[in-house]
């Protein structure tokens, strides 16, 4: 489970069917560092970016798991933890700005749509709305029911210190070293779960429909 605004629980299907568009593309671009020993994906979110190719799976796998699994343990929220989660959102929002540019299917909007229908927007484009424009505050809109804040967006955390970044979380009153916290570098066999793991949770997505 995940600590979100409206308590402690997982990703509808709907949200997650949506949600796991991003996750594919990320886990694709991530896994293509690995095997190329690289790390080029950016995302545009420092503290997520900042971490190897091989963290960055690892991550991905155990924030996914707890956001669709209800025997999981909510995770203690930190800086990477967060800034993997806005990684997620971030990679969706790109997928649905090339559907939107390509304007060949409707599959992403439909499934952004389905994901907010419980709760939607005062606002909500026609799935066949082309402008990205109208598109983008639903991604944020979607977010944030998952984040409480943007906390971790203090890009200046992103590289400091252990110690210093310590100190920033008392002086802060984060708390529990929200910034502090520094993800795990996973050996050969924990990798490979890893990849096993998030392999699983994006397969069990519904699926979408063909679109138009």
């Amino acid at each position: 489970m995940w600590r979100m605004q409206s308590g402690d629980r997982v990703l509808t299907p709907a949200e997650w069917c949506c949600l796991a568009i991003g996750v594919d593309y990320l886990f694709d671009q991530v896994q293509a560092d690995v095997d190329d020993e690289t790390d080029e994906t950016e995302t545009g979110i420092a503290v997520f970016d900042r971490l190897t190719a091989e963290q960055k799976v690892l991550i991905l796998a155990e924030t996914a798991e707890a956001l669709v699994r209800q025997n999981v343990p909510c995770p203690e929220l930190n800086a990477v933890r967060e800034g993997t989660v806005a990684a997620m959102f971030a990679s969706l929002e790109l997928m649905l700005g090339f559907e939107v540019e390509i304007d060949e299917r409707s599959s992403v909007r439909w499934a952004l749509q389905a994901a907010l229908a419980d709760d939607p927007p005062e606002e909500m484009p026609a799935t066949s709305c082309n402008d990205g424009s109208d598109w983008q505050p639903l991604v944020e809109y979607f977010m944030d029911r998952v984040l409480w804040d943007r906390d971790f967006m203090v890009e200046e955390m992103a590289d400091l210190d252990p110690d210093v970044a310590a100190e920033v979380d008392d002086h802060l009153r984060f708390g529990d070293g929200y910034f502090s916290a520094v993800a795990a570098e996973p050996d050969a066999a924990m990798l490979k779960a890893a990849r096993e793991k998030l392999k699983r949770l994006i397969k069990a997505a519904p699926e979408l429909p063909p679109g138009p």
